[in-house]
């Protein structure tokens, strides 16, 4: 008997009770996950959403089972834990004698949960070769989906907005990326820029989910401080999102507050930098509506271009940590 567990982790930025309250909601999260782009074709719950609730799967043509039923076993809202056990076809048509789906929903901070979800299954040794279809490879995009819908629920009484700018720099989209991507060595590069309202930049982290990325700005600004999470790193895609997880905007009528980095290639050795905010306001801090902003995007891609420069030429490489 082959036995085997995967684990995922996607962060969300609201807190762990309104996650919570989407995930343990079966109906309504089967409407959700319906939207998932991905191998899915229909969700049909049968059940009042409790334990014991049936959630049979219906999978597109094409892959290697059409159909299968989870069984609910755990719902602990005290921990906010939910599992279902796959009780009918699928996995355990195809060598499978278990297989459990486990979702936590993990508290970050007041506006910051971390979803976990993983999977445990024990497979025939004959069957091995099925052992690639347990994969929890979606989670992040179903997270993405929960996220959208408690944006789009929570926005009554909220002005939304979002702004992009995109610069060209003349790099390759990879050498851009490299730079985009490490967190430590762009908060040097950034730190540098001159005329901005930035005074420091602190991490927290290794660089990867979960870093956190506190911004000082100098005196005279509407505020002295705030904290970013990295939410998003995507290599394939070249994108990279930090969230507000504390201060700063959230002091001022801000409720979300989003930038996003996008490396595009527009060819060999040009790429363009498309910088872009979301966020959401109180209406009744329109006043601060100004302070969204992505100005600064063209004198950060000029610093990084010369960093990249100073890295090309040999020569010395303001901002870069060994």
């Amino acid at each position: 008997m082959v036995r085997g567990k995967q684990a995922s982790e996607a962060d969300i930025p609201f807190s762990a009770s309104e996650v919570w309250d989407v995930y343990a909601d079966t109906h309504q999260l089967a409407q959700i996950f319906k939207t998932v782009p991905g191998s899915l074709e229909d969700i049909i719950i049968q059940g009042d959403g409790g334990l014991g609730t049936l959630i049979i799967l219906v999978i597109k043509p094409g892959n290697a089972f059409r159909q299968f039923t989870e069984t609910l076993v755990t719902l602990n809202n005290e921990d906010r834990v939910k599992e279902v056990d796959v009780s009918e076809g699928g996995f355990l048509d195809v060598g499978y004698t278990f297989y459990r789906t486990r979702f936590e929903i993990l508290e970050k901070g007041p506006n910051m949960a971390t979803v976990k979800k993983s999977i445990l299954y024990e497979i025939k040794d004959e069957f091995a070769a099925n052992e690639s279809l347990a994969t929890v490879e979606e989670n992040p995009d179903q997270v993405k989906a929960v996220e959208n819908f408690l944006r789009n629920r929570s926005t009554a009484g909220l002005i939304r907005g979002e702004q992009i700018i995109s610069v060209d720099i003349p790099f390759s989209a990879s050498q851009v990326w490299d730079v985009y991507a490490n967190t430590h060595q762009l908060a040097e590069i950034f730190k540098n820029v001159p005329g901005t309202a930035l005074e420091d930049i602190q991490i927290v982290g290794d660089g990867g989910l979960g870093t956190l990325i506190v911004l000082i700005l100098k005196p005279g600004n509407a505020f002295r401080q705030f904290t970013e999470t990295l939410v998003t790193l995507d290599n394939e895609k070249r994108v990279k999102e930090v969230d507000v997880s504390e201060g700063g905007f959230l002091t001022v009528g801000y409720t979300f507050f989003r930038t996003r980095f996008e490396i595009l290639a527009k060819g060999p050795n040009m790429a363009t930098v498309r910088k872009s905010i979301l966020y959401n306001l109180q209406e009744g801090s329109t006043a601060n509506l100004g302070l969204a902003s992505v100005n600064e995007n063209p004198d950060q891609v000029k610093a990084v271009e010369n960093f990249l420069n100073g890295s090309s030429n040999g020569g010395p490489n303001p901002g870069f940590i060994n």
